[in-house]
């Protein structure tokens, strides 16, 4: 209620007029006052405009204006009475109506009987064709303006809006000021189209219709923006979906009417009237809203889009959302209707990398996403839409989805950000611009990214520290298209061939791509063992560090350091400032942890490693290097099945992890749940040998040979050059009496070898390895030989003492196996797990001295 001072002002301007009584109420434009015109004897509603909307419009427009709607005379339009300007203040006056409003009588009821709906929206709908003939628009139906009285209608502030508009021209859009009620707004309004026609209304109408068939308008939500982004992103209702009393003419005429594109509704108000009122029951073909990027779809959803960027600039600088550093946010697939196959994936990897570059968010990965696609039964290709985003946040603990989306109308493109609670229907915050082609898209992501950065709380001096797009990846998004399809490849582990195709294929379409080439090197050096391309790759991207993001650039300079320069001092400082300055990143901590390991400094990658895990407990390079790493060279074998059931509760369909569990409890001599886990993993990854391999360990173990060599002889087909497949073979056969097969395959493992010493004569691994093959094969010269030969080339380096002690237990000399053994271990061997389980040193698992050796290398 409004302070007495207005009324007193009012009665002192328009006295000998009117007389203000009371306040009515008070909308957006203006306040409603129930007066006394006294020349007429009669009580009228007297609005005026408020102070700020008065002085933009200017005093002789706007009623120059308004004039023209004073010249409707129709039932079911409430008439313009009188209008004015008094002490500054802009005023119209119309009846004063008794009866209620539509708006009040649906708060009272709810939905309204179908005939008594259909006949108020035919009444209005009848006072819409007589204005609109008149060339007047209304620009604002909705319940509050329709009036009830004896059953009909009578609609209330006709061309108020039309005429604000008209007067406020350009200021209204430069100030952005909506005129009109979101929830019935056709999408051109919102979109701030000046030149509006009937169909602007009819949209209107048709909400108001839908709005008294359902209890509700056809989009909800708790702010307009929440409104629009659901018009953005849903067909258009059908109300037979809430109420299925409602007959299927009437259904197929609402959905004409609030289609998304003018082109697509009833031309005019009477063509609407008339399938309400039942003088024609058909109605014409309305494109469908869920089909695929038609040309009309395609257009309508850039009228949303155009909507919502006005929208967003008419409510002004939200607050940003409440979001904590080190919180997950996940970033859905564009949802992209322009039918341009280029921007998908390509456009997904971008906004992500404008996210990335700050230290401050925290991107759920690409790996976790896939990982959580498997425990919801879904393919790994599955396209991550809102829906499927939400449930993966919701099951994973992020706190909040980015739905990004790109739509077009001729040569302009809309991209759009809503930030959603992933355990809420109702978008909190949406973002939206435009850019002019489709060479300025990834410059309009570059500033969708900095307002989500904003959004989320960073400071405006952290976010211009960012570097654009196009310099950190390529001007060419079918490169960058490629690109990401790599990037993807490669978070699914076992892909990277394909990553390595999709890179080099990215890198075909733009030589200067850096980014591709960083990858490329890292894949080259680090999965196929290329040092000459892997380092060209490398050299090329360190030559061009501005081309990369901040984060990127320095994880290149700390692995151009380890890997190709070799320093680990300086890479040791490059991964330290890269973890310092991103605390929500794994990588630098995975990769000081196996730069640690690589020194011999054990505990420390320890360390690294579960921090990487403290940031990313679902990051499976890490888990793997430290389940490796405490099983096979740090004898915490506990702890290191912990951690790989850990990594298990993070993904159960990791290969990796079974085999390392498998591993764990075949120390344990848990056979029959060792065995249960490599086959989980030969299952998972059928193309890993090292699976194979645990697995026939187990049934060895078990007595179960034939099965053992059966999983020997699947290492063999996946790799013919095998020499633990073949020297494991021939040990199973001739340890179990079958020795021609054992032999046969001891002449393979000694072939493998010779072909190896031809290249390297001086391998003492290799020499050490033939040792044991010639022992086994009854060359007991050779054997002496080939010992000899690599003590002086190996200078009895563990892994070298480590052979030759299975050698000597191979011609059953005891005594020496264990001295050999021994000295190993003194020297640095620390694979407890193989020393316990090797199948060469199976007679020592009872003796006294052996086993105080293996307990004492036991963490």
């Amino acid at each position: 209620m409004s302070s007495p001072d207005p009324i007193r002002r009012l009665n002192a301007a328009l006295e000998g007029r009117y007389r203000i009584e009371r306040e009515l109420g008070e909308g957006g434009m203006a306040t409603v006052y129930l007066a006394d015109d006294e020349r007429h004897g009669r009580a009228v509603a007297l609005k005026v405009l408020k102070p700020d909307f008065a002085l933009m419009l200017g005093a002789e427009r706007f009623l120059r204006e308004i004039r023209i709607t004073a010249q409707l005379n129709h039932p079911h339009i409430l008439p313009l009475l009188d209008s004015g300007a008094v002490d500054g203040l802009l005023y119209y006056v119309m009846p004063y109506f008794e009866g209620e409003s539509l708006r009040s009588r649906l708060d009272r009821e709810g939905a309204l009987a179908v005939d008594e709906a259909l006949g108020i929206a035919a009444e209005v709908a009848d006072a819409l064709s007589f204005a609109h003939a008149q060339g007047v628009i209304h620009r604002d139906i909705k319940p509050g303006n329709i009036l009830l009285s004896s059953g009909h209608a009578v609609v209330a502030d006709f061309g108020i809006a039309r005429a604000v508009t008209a007067a406020g021209g350009e200021k209204l859009t430069a100030t952005a000021t909506a005129i009109g009620t979101p929830a019935y707004m056709s999408p051109e309004q919102i979109g701030g189209t000046l030149e509006l026609d009937a169909r602007s209304d009819i949209y209107s109408l048709g909400c108001v219709l839908y709005e008294m068939l359902a209890g509700e308008p056809p989009h909800t939500g708790r702010s307009a923006q929440s409104i629009f982004a659901k018009r953005l992103a849903e067909p258009v209702p059908s109300v037979r979906t809430v109420r299925e009393t409602v007959p299927i003419p009437i259904d197929q005429a609402l959905k004409k009417a609030m289609a998304k594109a003018p082109p697509d509704r009833f031309s005019t108000a009477a063509g609407f009237a008339d399938v309400l009122e039942g003088r024609t029951l058909s109605v014409p073909h309305v494109a469908e809203q869920g089909r695929g990027p038609s040309r009309t779809r395609v257009a309508g959803m850039v009228v949303i889009a155009t909507a919502l960027a006005w929208l967003v600039l008419s409510l002004g600088p939200d607050e940003t959302l409440a979001y904590s550093e080190g919180e997950w946010i996940l970033v859905t697939e564009f949802q992209n209707a322009t039918g341009d196959s280029v921007l998908d994936k390509s456009l997904d990897l971008a906004l992500s990398l404008t996210l990335q570059q700050s230290p401050h968010i925290k991107v759920f990965p690409a790996a976790r996403v896939q990982t959580a696609l498997g425990r919801m039964l879904l393919d790994a290709q599955s396209r991550i839409t809102e829906s499927v985003g939400r449930e993966i946040a919701l099951r994973e603990g992020v706190r909040f989805v980015l739905v990004p989306s790109v739509a077009a109308v001729g040569d302009r493109y809309a991209l759009g950000l809503s930030f959603q609670d992933p355990s809420s229907d109702e978008p909190l915050r949406t973002e939206l611009i435009h850019v002019d082609g489709k060479e300025e898209i990834l410059e309009g992501l570059d500033e969708l990214g900095s307002r989500a950065r904003r959004v989320l709380g960073e400071s405006r001096g952290m976010v211009r520290e960012r570097v654009p797009l196009v310099d950190v990846t390529t001007s060419s998004l079918p490169a960058l298209r490629q690109f990401s399809l790599g990037f993807e490849a490669k978070a699914r582990f076992i892909d990277v061939v394909e990553a390595r195709r999709l890179f080099a294929s990215a890198l075909a379409i733009d030589g200067d791509f850096i980014a591709a080439h960083a990858e490329l090197g890292i894949l080259e050096l680090e999965a196929f063992g290329d040092r000459e391309e892997g380092v060209r790759h490398l050299t090329l991207a360190l030559a061009n560090l501005d081309r990369l993001t901040d984060f990127e650039g320095r994880m290149i300079s700390g692995l151009y350091k380890d890997l190709v320069e070799q320093d680990p001092t300086g890479a040791l400082d490059e991964y330290r400032t890269v973890a310092e300055l991103y605390p929500n990143r794994s990588e630098p901590r995975n990769n000081l942890g196996w730069l640690f390991w690589r020194m011999g400094r054990l505990d420390e990658a320890v360390a690294a490693y579960k921090e990487a895990l403290r940031v990313d407990e679902g990051f499976h390079w890490a888990y793997g290097s430290l389940n490796r790493l405490q099983l096979f060279q740090m004898g915490m074998l506990d702890s290191g099945l912990v951690a790989a059931r850990r990594q298990l509760d993070q993904d159960d369909e990791f290969d990796y992890a079974w085999a390392h569990v498998g591993w764990a409890l075949t120390a344990r001599d848990s056979l029959e749940a060792a065995r249960a886990a490599f086959e989980r993993a030969v299952e998972l990854n059928p193309r890993e040998g090292l699976h194979w391999e645990g697995l026939a360990h187990s049934y060895r173990l078990m007595g179960r040979v034939e099965d053992a060599a059966a999983a020997l002889t699947s290492v063999l087909e996946l790799d013919s050059l095998s020499l633990n497949g073949w020297y494991e073979l021939g040990q199973l056969y001739q340890v179990s009496g079958d020795a021609a097969r054992g032999d046969t395959y001891l002449a393979g493992a000694r072939r493998i070898l010779e072909r190896r010493l031809s290249v390297a004569p001086d391998a003492a691994s290799s020499l050490a390895r033939l040792s044991l093959v010639l022992t086994r094969l009854g060359d007991e010269a050779g054997a002496a030989q080939a010992a000899e030969r690599a003590l002086e080339s190996g200078a009895a380096s563990p892994l070298v003492l480590f052979e030759l002690g299975c050698a000597a237990m191979a011609r059953g000399d005891r005594s020496a196996a264990l001295d050999y053994l021994e000295r190993a271990v003194a020297s640095g061997y620390t694979n407890v797990l193989w020393l316990m389980r090797h199948p060469d040193l199976e007679p020592l698992w009872s003796d006294p001295a052996f086993t105080s050796m293996v307990t004492g290398m036991i963490h």
